[in-house]
């Protein structure tokens, strides 16, 4: 008997391909997928075999149109600008929104497995909520896809990221 496995993503182009690349291999070992994303990724996830849920609340895509990209980072000129917009814009503003989004989701279809894409801790944080576990691999009976290296990264500024990361997430499932 296979896994139900959810992996919430957003349309940033290049990451959609290896995502659905992965529901598909999972999907023909047996197992199910659902993806949880922008409304434009939907008809590929269901070409991949995968059943798809659109972000309600959370900021998605609707179109492919450059006027509707989530980031506009080519209107950045500063690096910094650009980190610190990306940062506020897609990750910390709507951590809540994703996290409610994918709530829902888990609380519908009742996933074995959350797998989400690395940017959106909204959805880490939903797993989470929700008794996920941090497990190293999907080999256990953990429901979430872990980042283990926030526990083993090695050298100063790895520590300090990972401790951020771990701190941002742990004040917001409390």
């Amino acid at each position: 008997m296979g896994r139900h496995y959810l992996f919430p993503m957003w349309e940033g182009g290049g990451n959609v391909p290896p995502i659905l690349g992965v529901a598909r291999r999972l999907i023909e070992r047996g197992h199910t997928v659902t993806v949880l994303g922008d409304p434009t990724i939907q008809v590929e996830a269901e070409r991949f075999g995968c059943r798809f849920r659109a972000w309600r609340r959370a900021p998605h895509r609707t179109t492919l149109r450059p006027e509707d990209d989530l980031m506009r980072d080519w209107e950045m000129k500063n690096p910094f600008q650009m980190l610190r917009h990306y940062r506020d814009r897609f990750i910390t503003d709507p951590a809540p929104a994703y996290a409610a989004d994918t709530l829902n989701a888990i609380d519908r279809t009742s996933p074995d497995v959350v797998v989400p894409e690395y940017t959106i801790f909204g959805a880490f944080i939903a797993a989470e909520k929700r008794a996920c576990r941090p497990s190293p691999s999907f080999r256990t009976s953990g429901r979430c896809l872990p980042s283990e290296r926030l526990r083993s990264d090695r050298g100063s500024f790895r520590r300090a990221r990972s401790w951020d990361a771990r701190a941002i997430c742990s004040s917001a499932t409390s």
